[in-house]
């Protein structure tokens, strides 16, 4: 029984900026989810490996950006409620991935995608809102133009 052990050493420390994170493996894996998603054929073993890929990768990275970093502004981030709550969303769209990997359904992919980029959207409009270029509400009526 884990509960005869005794309390849970602490966690490692981060060791790298949040921000160098979602640049990297967060941004890599959300991309690979995107385009697969949007893919005009039907999905092969390797697309369905990398789908599945991505998924762990996002949920991983999920539980490390609850914990702060380097990063100047890492430690206001993970002291947010809404913070921990946008992370949540993504690590709930993210494990709707790696589902909809494990019963190779193109349909919930898609929905699963759309679900990760709306929490991603959601996020950086709340912490990083110069990385959105138009507000959720105006972005089918620029792509109409």
């Amino acid at each position: 029984n884990a509960s005869d052990q005794g309390p849970l050493p602490p966690p490692l420390p981060l060791g790298v900026p949040i921000l160098a994170l979602m640049l990297g493996p967060i941004g890599d894996a959300s991309d690979d989810v995107f385009l697969t998603a949007m893919s005009p054929t039907g999905l092969s073993d390797d697309d369905w490996m990398r789908v599945g890929s991505a998924a762990v990768d996002l949920v991983a990275n999920a539980s490390a950006i609850t914990l702060s970093g380097p990063g100047p502004k890492d430690m206001e981030w993970v002291r947010d409620p809404a913070w921990q709550q946008r992370v949540s969303d993504m690590r709930t769209a993210s494990m709707a991935v790696g589902a909809a990997k494990r019963r190779r359904d193109s349909v919930a992919l898609t929905e699963s995608s759309a679900q990760l980029a709306a929490s991603c959207q959601a996020c950086h409009l709340a912490f990083s809102p110069h990385l959105v270029s138009a507000p959720p509400q105006t972005v089918g009526a620029q792509a109409d133009r």
